[in-house]
């Protein structure tokens, strides 16, 4: 959700300079630029160790793997992309799979967004040399993020402790319990969960062990075909529905098909 900042009172200089950090970031997701001012706004350190764990994730990947995932992505981006209006006027879609009263519209710009992601390949993560180019090529993907109908809220202030702390909340008001503390890392705001990066790589070291021609590797691969094999084909009778009683059907079907797993 887009996030609003809401403030009554007046900032120090060190929630200012959070704040505007949050400020760029949600400005840029509505011109296409989220991931790269997410980048600009961590420190050289944090943007090599999420960079370098982007080019591990690539080089060790099974392409069958991601295929089988893209291929799931794909159908459901087709589905929200094409089949926008039946989901929104579907009794069972709404008791089961919505909250609040999304437009037949945003599924259609969601369904393109998840066909955005699910074009991506391996081949094109491992080709971006450096952590900013990697961010640029994500924004083109994704593109523009509109504003949300249901927009999350936060408060820049200053804890007990005086440290600096971003709570977050929504229409009813703002979680204390969701606050998320603030670290100055060579001159620049992050959350305080990202200033240490050796977790980070030792997720990349996990990673770099995984071997996909293990019997372990080779079940997660059978597994991710037989999935994406059964999710495309119980999809595909709502794909090919033309109207909105063939539609309804096809989610009851699946459903029902659903407590048998």
């Amino acid at each position: 959700a887009t996030l609003v900042a809401a403030s009554a009172f007046a900032l120090t200089p060190a929630e200012a300079e959070v704040k505007a950090t949050l400020d760029g970031i949600e400005n840029a997701a509505e011109q296409g630029k989220l991931f790269t001012a997410l980048c600009d706004a961590l420190p050289a350190k944090q943007q090599k160790a999420f960079y370098d764990l982007s080019q591990a994730f690539a080089k060790k990947m099974d392409p069958m793997v991601w295929n089988s995932g893209k291929g799931v992505l794909d159908t459901v981006g087709k589905v929200f992309a094409t089949k926008s209006d039946f989901i929104v006027n579907s009794a069972m879609a709404k008791d089961t799979l919505l909250t609040g009263k999304p437009a037949a519209a945003d599924f259609a710009n969601a369904g393109k967004l998840i066909q955005s992601i699910a074009s991506i390949s391996l081949d094109e993560i491992k080709a971006q040399p450096n952590a900013k180019a990697f961010a640029t090529f994500l924004d083109s993907k994704v593109g523009k993020l509109p504003k949300s109908k249901n927009q999350a809220s936060y408060i820049v202030t200053t804890d007990e402790d005086g440290d600096v702390v971003v709570c977050f909340g929504s229409e009813t008001g703002i979680d204390c319990e969701k606050c998320i503390e603030f670290e100055k890392v060579a001159g620049k705001w992050i959350p305080e969960e990202w200033e240490d990066v050796d977790g980070i790589y030792e997720v990349i070291a996990v990673i770099n062990q995984f071997d996909f021609n293990s019997e372990e590797g080779s079940q997660i691969k059978m597994q991710a075909i037989m999935f994406s094999s059964m999710i495309n084909g119980m999809i595909a009778p709502i794909l090919q529905a033309k109207t909105q009683e063939e539609f309804d059907a096809a989610i009851a079907t699946i459903w029902g098909a659903s407590g048998n797993f």
